[in-house]
């Protein structure tokens, strides 16, 4: 794979253009919404992605190889896959933390966490490719350079971080001397007490710094984590306030609607004590009309009856004055004078 060198450009410039186009998508939402997006799971590993791409990138340009991309590059994919379709979409959705967690110190705390996640996952990757690659080798491993991977001038040696196998015994003898003097260097008097040098420039460099650090850093860090105080102090205050209102307006609402029942049930009540007084009254008045009805039907039915008895009176006193007149008028015997008699009825009858 090290050998193309067109592929190994494809790699190192597809891994930068994954960096730009994360770094556009988180300051876009930076901008778009006004927060650190660094608030949620979805922020967070998209970030994360971005720092191993920059970690990778960096080492890339410092190492002048292409294999970290290899290694690095398939966990930067999974993660964003795992963040862009595996996660439900109210977890991908803006989401700004709560007044009390929004803080500077936040902010810069969450990002170097995040840059130190990504440069432990590259290093722990390149750490394991390692340990896969020196597996079962029986030949002595030197390793040369330093972890940017120096360049040596020997073309010989591997111009990288990595090991070299194989090295031939004037390698072996020159990375040897760079060691000797390297100790040399680095040697001191006592493995415990230092020099007296080092202590009078690292005793001066504390006492500057911690004079400054009395003066000026102490005063500022105490009155920002004060100020930082009074406003989570001043936030509660005025969630507590709101939260106070929002009882006392739900209480009030709540004793408007039990009023509110209580008149409409008394509403009601009324409406039907006045309905059921109306329906009495309606009944009462049509038991009168009836009654009276019944008495006026039962004169005029009297009445009737007593002008048809008068009247059936008159007439039979009429018939009978009638036909004793045709009787005293007549000496008939009985059967002529009954005939008579019912001829008169009949002619009674027909007029």
């Amino acid at each position: 794979y090290t050998d193309f060198k067109l592929l190994s450009k494809i790699s190192f410039y597809g891994t930068v253009l994954a960096n730009a186009l994360i770094f556009c998508l988180l300051s876009l939402r930076w901008i778009t919404y006004g927060y650190f997006p660094l608030s949620n799971l979805y922020e967070s590993l998209l970030f994360l992605a971005w720092g191993i791409t920059f970690t990778t990138v960096v080492l890339e340009s410092k190492t002048r190889t292409s294999i970290i991309g290899s290694i690095s590059n398939p966990i930067s994919l999974f993660i964003i896959g795992f963040a862009g379709l595996s996660l439900p979409e109210s977890m991908q959705a803006p989401s700004p933390l709560v007044p009390a967690l929004k803080s500077n110190w936040l902010m810069m705390h969450v990002t170097v966490m995040m840059l130190s996640y990504a440069s432990l996952i590259v290093g722990s990757l390149l750490g394991i490719f390692f340990l896969i690659l020196t597996n079962g080798k029986k030949e002595e491993i030197i390793l040369q350079g330093n972890s940017y991977g120096k360049t040596f001038k020997d073309n010989r040696l591997l111009d990288t971080a990595f090991y070299k196998e194989g090295a031939t015994e004037d390698e072996k003898k020159e990375v040897k001397k760079n060691e000797d003097k390297l100790e040399s260097c680095l040697e001191a008097p006592s493995p415990i007490i230092p020099e007296l040098s080092e202590v009078i420039w690292g005793g001066g460099a504390f006492l500057i710094l911690f004079v400054v650090m009395v003066k000026k850093g102490f005063p500022a860090v105490k009155a920002a984590m004060d100020a930082r105080a009074d406003k989570i102090r001043d936030d509660l205050d005025a969630a507590e306030k709101a939260k106070t209102d929002a009882q006392s307006v739900h209480a009030d609402y709540e004793a408007r609607l039990a009023d509110a029942k209580n008149e409409a049930s008394r509403l009601i009540d009324e409406a039907r004590g006045a309905a059921d007084q109306v329906r009495a009254d309606l009944v009462a008045k049509a038991e009168a009309d009836i009654s009276d009805m019944k008495s006026r039907a039962s004169s005029e039915i009297e009445a009737s009856r007593q002008q048809a008895i008068a009247d059936l009176r008159a007439e039979v006193a009429g018939i009978a004055l009638g036909a004793a007149e045709k009787v005293v008028q007549s000496s008939l015997d009985d059967d002529a004078q009954r005939r008579l008699v019912d001829q008169y009825i009949d002619e009674v009858a027909g007029s």
